[in-house]
């Protein structure tokens, strides 16, 4: 990402750019009968600011998808984004896939959002 250049547009808010190096941590987990893993970058405060979903192999709808969903939730956390706020906004979507998790705090998903929004809240509320 390009550092941000100051605007004339009055009001704009600018992202707050992640440092060069920073806690990474990358998780795999399966909903129902898919698996996709999460990594989550870590501002030095231990504030969530960028992740990477990945579903699907790749060049795939779903992995298309998710990788937009990516790029719009990293840049609203950059941008100042409350990861609570987010995070209720997801929590309880249903559809496919859904059901049973390996994660042992979080036993089922309604679907891979329900899934993402309570794993992000539990590690980093």
């Amino acid at each position: 990402m390009t550092p941000a250049v100051p605007s004339s547009q009055p009001g704009r808010a600018f992202p707050r750019q992640l440092p060069r190096t920073r806690r990474s941590d990358t998780l795999a987990f399966r909903v129902g009968d898919t698996e996709a893993t999460l990594t989550t970058d870590a501002y030095p405060s231990g504030e969530l600011g960028q992740i990477f979903l990945r579903l699907d192999r790749h060049g795939s709808t779903m992995a298309g998808v998710t990788d937009a969903f990516s790029i719009a939730a990293s840049l609203a956390l950059q941008h100042g984004a409350d990861l609570d706020v987010l995070a209720e906004e997801l929590r309880g979507m249903r559809f496919e896939p859904a059901g049973a998790t390996d994660d042992a705090q979080i036993p089922s998903a309604t679907s891979v959002m329900d899934y993402l929004a309570r794993r992000l809240a539990a590690d980093f509320s």
